[in-house]
């Protein structure tokens, strides 16, 4: 898991090393273990580039002061700690150089086979298998990968550069072409573009106020929140030749048909999850796992217990959550059944502002919930108490097995046509009597998914009168058609949660939060052949006797009763509670927030906005100003200095959170 980047002027104008270096350093919480350059120029650097390792500060002490082609990389070792695993690598004659973010957790098969054709290894990395194998096969290498990844690879030869993504977009790359299309800049996030300076950090203003009304966070397929710049689409494959720039989906969830399985297959989908976990912990550094006490952790736990053995005691497994909360319990008592080292975080019972702006910062981007407060505090943790830099999580278990309250209807509509009435109502039936969520709530979820107006009346909590928008106007922006719909269709509403909705910003999430600590969050449930065989079972069998995601309830029958059958939805939540001084300090934010101020029409609605809606509004404000971890600290601390004293006699506890920010700030400085 690591960051990667690469700058190439497609003119003879020279880009300064300086700010590729910039790029490096702007992403060096991805990887710890080191960094690594390869630099083309022109003349007689055109061809063969400079390659070294380390962190300099200019590049005269090597003889590159600036360069055609750039490729950079944070490295952190995961399968090879060796210097034979550093990157930029390459292979053979020279021809093709890689820069590579991920985990091809099939190398080992890979390599047996690649062994076997005469290709010798130096390393015992994955990524010197994904290397041979493209020099081998080219782009076709791709369908023969499992895993996660983004990587960038330039053939000399052929003077192109490839940029590859993986299949559901667990890991990042954005790319922007700079002005008077003289050359383009790649890198695994928003900050090492703009780091570069060739980038100005221009917000897109559509993406912004689509978010700030209806809580869009994903603004289309290529489209990002910052102006210029471009997201590689999950399953996108990138060509770039000089200024040509060819883009290409190499792989799309494959379509449901006829999906018909059903318990007759519990034991097989049982062996393919195994089999996934057992790749998934291939891994030279500690592995650890998440637990919330859920279903998809839990399952995820019984499967490392079965590949693991009689060494289950000594893998560690994390919680955070109150003692008084039912998950925290559920995950003790998984974890005490299977026979982990299961260490558990209770959360402050308030939060640092510090942490909440540093939390905001890290993902880059806006989340329209409030959720990742509890995985941010857990995945420090899990860095700073144990040193671990791997774990397993359950993301994507309920894309995967349509496990979310909302795939409900759609399913019925499928059994319907499928199977016929009856059959539907008695579908119905057994879900009524097994809900999430109470049934007003479930409802209100029904018609949200389902229909444009719906969501963005449930969404906007007041902020259409802020922006000065109506309902109609919002509803014809691109953003909004791109994410939300109207439709009903099984296959097509599960394609546009993969793609467009909730995974997305999940993994987005998940991503940011976890390298922000230099840790590889892995996520098994999004193995492709996994995600492709459970598209073949049956609806009937997905929500059996009502139970959402009824086959992981049946797939380790010796996890207790009270987990498996538990219909309550859980996960690493948090709610406001912890936060008694959002509403106060973030409408502060809002009144000095010059970036949030071009937006509002109607400065007084500000203060009627709903809890989600001021969330979306604080965070923004926060990002308009702090795009870095330093940033943020500083404006968490001259956002409470100016708190007045009254303030401070009327909410005692802005006292404690003053303190913390100051305390924060100094150990920054």
């Amino acid at each position: 898991m690591c960051g990667i980047a690469a700058i190439w002027s497609w003119s003879h104008r020279e880009i300064p090393f300086i700010q590729l270096a910039t790029i490096a350093k702007a992403q060096r919480h991805r990887g710890a273990d080191g960094q690594g350059y390869a630099v083309w120029g022109y003349g007689k650097n055109r061809s063969w580039p400079v390659v070294w390792q380390g962190a300099p500060t200019a590049s005269p002490e090597v003889g590159v002061p600036s360069l055609r082609l750039g490729m950079a990389h944070n490295w952190l070792a995961i399968q090879d700690t060796s210097s034979a695993a550093r990157q930029p690598m390459t292979v053979g004659s020279q021809r093709y150089w890689i820069v590579f973010n991920g985990e091809i957790y099939n190398f080992v098969e890979l390599r047996e086979d690649l062994v076997a054709e005469g290709f010798t290894f130096i390393s015992s990395s994955d990524t010197e298998v994904l290397l041979a194998l493209w020099q081998k096969l080219g782009p076709k290498a791709l369908d023969r990968m499992r895993g996660m990844f983004a990587f960038l690879i330039y053939d000399v030869e052929e003077e192109t550069l490839w940029a590859a993504r993986d299949r559901f977009g667990i890991k990042p790359l954005y790319y922007a072409v700079l002005p008077g299309n003289t050359g383009i800049v790649l890198a695994s996030e928003f900050r090492g573009i703009h780091a570069s300076g060739l980038v100005p950090r221009k917000w897109n203003e559509l993406a912004v106020e689509a978010f700030l009304a209806a809580g869009i966070n994903k603004p289309g397929e290529v489209v990002t929140f910052f102006e210029g710049v471009c997201e590689l689409p999950p399953g996108g494959l990138l060509r770039i030749r000089s200024d040509n720039l060819i883009l290409k989906r190499y792989y799309r969830l494959p379509p449901i048909e006829s999906p018909a399985l059903g318990a007759e297959v519990s034991s097989e989908l049982r062996n393919r999850f195994i089999e996934v976990i057992r790749l998934h912990l291939r891994s030279v550094r500690e592995v650890g796992t998440c637990m919330s006490g859920g279903l998809d952790s839990t399952n995820l736990a019984s499967a490392i217990s079965q590949v693991l053995g009689d060494q289950v005691g000594h893998f560690k497994a994390f919680t955070i959550g109150s003692r008084r909360n039912p998950d925290f319990e559920l995950a003790r008592l998984a974890s005490r059944q299977i026979g982990f080292q299961h260490y558990t975080v209770s959360p402050p019972k308030v939060i640092n502002l510090a942490d909440l702006v540093d939390m905001i910062v890290a993902c880059e981007t806006p989340n329209h919930v409030w959720g990742p407060m509890n995985q941010y505090l857990l995945l420090r943790y899990i860095l700073t108490r144990h040193s671990l830099h791997v774990v397993l999580d359950g993301q994507g278990g309920d894309e995967v097995f349509s496990g979310y309250a909302w795939f409900y209807p759609v399913l019925e509509k499928f059994v319907s046509a499928s199977f016929g009435r009856e059959a539907a109502t008695s579908f119905q039936a057994s879900h009524y009597e097994k809900l999430p969520f109470p049934r007003p709530l479930l409802h209100s979820f029904y018609q949200r998914f389902f229909s444009r107006r719906k969501w963005i009346e449930a969404m906007e909590g007041g902020a259409l009168a802020g922006l000065g928008r109506s309902l109609e106007e919002v509803m014809a922006w691109e953003p909004v058609n791109y994410y939300l719909n109207d439709e009903m269709d099984w296959a097509g509403f599960r394609d546009r949660e993969f793609y467009r909705r909730e995974l997305q910003f999940l993994l987005r999430q998940e991503d940011r939060l976890a390298m922000w600590f230099s840790i590889e969050s892995r996520v098994p449930f999004l193995d492709h052949t996994l995600v492709e065989w459970v598209g073949r079972l049956s609806p009937k069998f997905l929500m059996h006797e009502g139970y959402l995601k009824y086959p992981l309830r049946t797939l380790f029958p010796e996890l207790p009763a009270e987990i498996r059958f538990n219909v309550v939805k859980r996960g690493f939540w948090e709610s406001y509670s912890s936060l008694p001084y959002f509403g106060y300090l973030a409408r502060v934010a809002l009144r000095r927030s010059e970036g949030i101020s071009r937006w509002i029409r109607n400065p007084a609605s500000l203060d009627k906005l709903s809890t989600g809606a001021l969330w979306r509004f604080f965070q923004m404000a926060v990002l308009f100003e702090a795009g870095s971890k330093e940033e943020g600290q500083v404006w968490a601390h001259d956002l409470l200095k100016g708190v007045p004293l009254g303030a401070l006699t009327i909410y005692p506890w802005l006292q404690r959170v003053q303190r913390r920010a100051r305390s924060a700030l100094g150990r920054f400085r």
